[in-house]
């Protein structure tokens, strides 16, 4: 009778004392039961435990040692309670005249302290799992995982290599030429693995010790214990599918090939012929007519040359469609009307004023796809130029109105004059700038 034998409920019909003691058994069959059980000993075996539980059910090494802890407490009870039913069926059959046996969850007072000795080992198991239990159980896993050591081929070689030597609990270990160090007994002689699943818990239970790490780092704290051959291309295969490792470190997703650039952004028109207009912010700013020192928002507007990559900035009081399009108003009368403008679908560029004001004007105005913000990356590009001058520059200061005002055309002056093309370090001519396309300066 093996282990699995006993967890099996299918396995009731030739254990019926065992596991249904409301069902009538003979004397002959519970004596033959229990002599089978005495017969095997010893009932947990390295030939059993891989077989009775999958180590490909489990994904933690600490987890694996405490259920098979639990499992062999179980097949603990289970010895216990036949060794008791043994003694029952002698005393019964020297106090009873038509034989038989009792109910086995019964009790029969005062026959030899028997009944009082299946409640102390019944109470014995009830508590939580202790420390022995979990060692008992991780070295039966350890006898597992070297139990096909003896049958490769290069067994003699890495017995000679290694200089192995089997300990006192029957496990194989690494003997080096450090005897003298003042290690622990597991530093010295490490205890050999074969590469099987649970190897591999032990491998992801070093790498979440050292928080994550990598090969080398795992591989440092394995061999405080164990000793694994060829380890690196092993730690390597098994890091690569750590959860955590491949959400933090694994690779981005390819981006789509690019299409071709819209026509508006490679066409030999004037500057400001094709823009794209986008808003930024809100920047809190103050009341100039206020002293109390009340703060409000606005918000930033960037008009980008399509060709020319220049730009213009401005300060919107709200996300009306009235204040944009006295924007567009500021910036018509400076630049004149642009062929096309294209936007995102922002509330205020879709507002009836804003398109009445601009298809009054003949302008063509083209809406990027909803949520689609890489459509409109010309502009966008600018949008971070812009924010990022401005968060250096202002931090967590709070300026009027008329002051942002006047810093935004300094930022609209530098962007103004970036260089367009790659800086040599040896080049003779003016670098191109969007101020030289606009004013030839």
């Amino acid at each position: 009778m093996i282990i699995a034998d006993l967890l099996k409920p299918e396995a009731e019909t030739n254990s019926t004392c065992l596991s249904s003691p409301r069902h009538p058994v003979t004397e002959k069959l519970l004596v033959t039961q229990i002599q089978e059980i005495q017969e095997k000993e010893d009932l947990v075996s390295t030939s059993t435990i891989g077989a009775l539980i999958q180590t490909e059910r489990f994904s933690s090494l600490s987890k694996l040692v405490r259920v098979t802890a639990w499992v062999l407490r179980y097949i603990r009870k289970l010895r216990t309670k036949a060794r008791n039913k043994k003694q029952k069926v002698n005393n019964t059959n020297k106090t009873k005249i038509n034989g038989g046996i009792n109910d086995i969850n019964g009790g029969i007072n005062g026959i030899n302290g028997g009944i009082n000795g299946i409640n102390g080992g019944i109470n014995g198991i009830n508590g939580g799992i202790t420390g022995e239990e979990m060692l008992e159980a991780k070295l039966l896993w350890l006898k597992d995982a070297q139990s096909s050591l003896q049958s490769k081929k290069n067994f003699t070689n890495l017995q000679r290599q290694l200089n192995l030597f089997v300990d006192d609990n029957g496990l194989f270990r690494c003997r080096g030429r450090i005897d003298n160090a003042e290690l622990p007994y597991d530093s010295k002689y490490p205890i050999l693995l074969s590469k099987t699943k649970f190897t591999e818990l032990v491998v992801l239970k070093s790498h979440k010790d050292v928080m994550h790490r990598g090969v080398k780092e795992t591989l440092n704290h394995i061999r405080q214990e164990y000793w694994i051959t060829q380890p690196r291309n092993f730690i390597k295969r098994i890091l690569s599918k750590c959860p955590t490792c491949r959400y933090y470190e694994g690779q981005n997703y390819d981006y789509p090939e690019a299409g071709p650039l819209p026509k508006e952004r490679v066409s030999y028109d004037n500057a400001f012929s094709h823009v794209g207009i986008d808003y930024a912010g809100p920047v809190h700013v103050t009341n100039i007519y206020d002293s109390d020192g009340s703060t409000y928002k606005a918000w930033i507007a960037i008009i980008t040359c399509a060709s020319s990559r220049a730009v213009y900035l401005d300060l919107a009081t709200d996300c009306s469609g009235p204040a944009c399009v006295n924007i567009l108003k500021r910036y018509t009368n400076i630049f004149g009307c642009p062929k096309t403008v294209i936007s995102d679908n922002g509330t205020n560029f879709i507002s009836s004023d804003v398109q009445d004001f601009m298809t009054s004007k003949g302008v063509i105005w083209k809406f990027n796809i909803e949520s689609s913000p890489w459509t409109g990356g010309f502009f966008e590009r600018v949008v971070k130029m812009v924010k990022r001058c401005l968060r250096k520059v202002l931090r967590k200061a709070i300026l009027n109105f008329n002051d942002v005002v006047t810093l935004l055309k300094e930022i609209q002056c530098i962007l103004n004059n970036r260089p367009l093309t790659y800086l040599y370090s040896d080049e003779v001519n003016e670098i191109l700038t969007p101020n030289k396309l606009l004013y030839g300066r």
